[in-house]
């Protein structure tokens, strides 16, 4: 992972240890690893197995992630969620020195993290109505992240349902009842904006009604939503060919 080393990782264990207020070798008698093999990786000479990490980690309580970057949670920004937005769909997302996180995030917490900003990127934007096709939002949850984080994302979660719901009744997708609902439930409990939000990417002339529901004058339109959703799961078929099991044994 970028920026982690062995002096990092060694420096994250004493800072943890410090804090515990454990000696070298309290936390070697309490987690089975040797003394001799802590006082290596604080001083950055080895890093620690998993099996060494989780041990030390236990003993300390704190998440493996605080081992790795002195933090307890994982980076917000793209490189931090980039592994967490393929696991919900967006599987032809490519970001250079991708970071590793400790533990994925709910669904409803990465899609507000995706959502926040000035100007989200347009590939994950746009594959967000493929990624609400497949999730089972709770929706005050989702709701409660984007207050959080920025208000806006609340209008583009339920603008991004609507484009789902509108995409999959025109036979872009089919959506099982129950994500169905949760979707046209998000969609009646946000409010219209008064402000107008081009999401980074701002257009001119009409847009669609779905665009006007909620105020938003992104330059995208509904066939760039389909043409993205088609992409990614024309992605998925392939995926799932290349990786189905063989009859052979080998």
């Amino acid at each position: 992972m970028p920026g982690i080393s062995a002096e990092v990782i060694g420096a994250n264990i004493k800072a943890a240890r410090s804090s515990a207020r454990f000696s070298q070798a309290v936390l070697a008698r309490r987690s089975g690893v040797s003394r001799t093999q802590i006082v290596k990786m604080e001083a950055g000479q080895t890093i620690p197995s998993l099996d060494e990490a989780v041990k030390i980690a236990d003993v300390l309580s704190v998440p493996i992630q605080q081992l790795l970057t002195g933090k307890y949670n994982p980076p917000a920004d793209l490189k931090g969620i980039a592994h967490e937005l393929y696991q919900l769909g967006v599987h032809d997302l490519v970001v250079s020195d991708a970071i590793v996180p400790g533990a994925f995030r709910r669904a409803e917490e990465v899609l507000a993290l995706a959502l926040r900003g000035d100007r989200p990127e347009v590939r994950i934007l746009e594959a967000m109505p493929y990624v609400l096709s497949r999730q089972r939002l709770q929706v005050k949850l989702a709701l409660a992240f984007a207050e959080g984080y920025d208000p806006r994302i609340k209008t583009r979660l339920a603008w991004l349902s609507d484009v789902t719901l509108t995409l999959s009744r025109l036979g872009s997708f089919s959506i099982i009842p129950e994500i169905e609902r949760s979707l046209e439930r998000l969609t009646r409990i946000v409010k219209k904006p008064e402000n107008p939000d081009g999401i980074g990417n701002p257009g001119r002339g009409s847009h669609s009604p779905v665009w006007k529901r909620w105020n938003v004058i992104y330059a995208g339109d509904l066939k760039s939503f389909r043409d993205r959703v088609n992409k990614l799961s024309a992605d998925e078929r392939i995926t799932a060919i290349i990786n189905k099991p063989s009859n052979s044994s080998d």
